[in-house]
């Protein structure tokens, strides 16, 4: 992901394709999008029915996360390299905004969806 606009179409479509239509698609880029690419992106990848589309921009681009989540045809993921009790408080501003941004917290102690910072 990330080399060109037609390299990613061409990948996605191939998953697709391996897939076939009754399974699931998930889109993992890899952080290599600035945040206007991965909407341009979102749009062109739409067309194969993919579950979400994971971790499109630098982990630590919050304001850009938010800013796609917005207009995003599909589900936007996100989160799964960061840890730590800052993650927690930064990932809250944004929480109560996102039904598709996902967090996973690694590490001693984890927090995942089913876990909450209390516990």
């Amino acid at each position: 992901m990330g080399t060109s606009e037609a390299v990613d179409i061409d990948l996605v479509r191939g998953a697709r394709e391996g897939l076939g239509a009754k399974n699931t698609l998930l889109i993992d880029a890899g952080c290599v999008y600035d945040a206007r690419t991965a909407l341009r992106r979102a749009h062109a990848f739409a067309e194969f029915s993919p579950e979400w589309f994971e971790e499109p921009l630098r982990e630590d681009d919050i304001d850009g996360y938010v800013w796609l989540r917005d207009r995003s045809p599909i589900p936007i993921a996100a989160g799964e390299g960061e840890c730590g009790r800052e993650v927690v408080s930064r990932r809250s501003s944004i929480s109560g905004h996102s039904t598709s941004i996902r967090s996973i917290y690694r590490g001693a102690g984890s927090l995942t969806p089913r876990t909450s910072a209390r516990e």
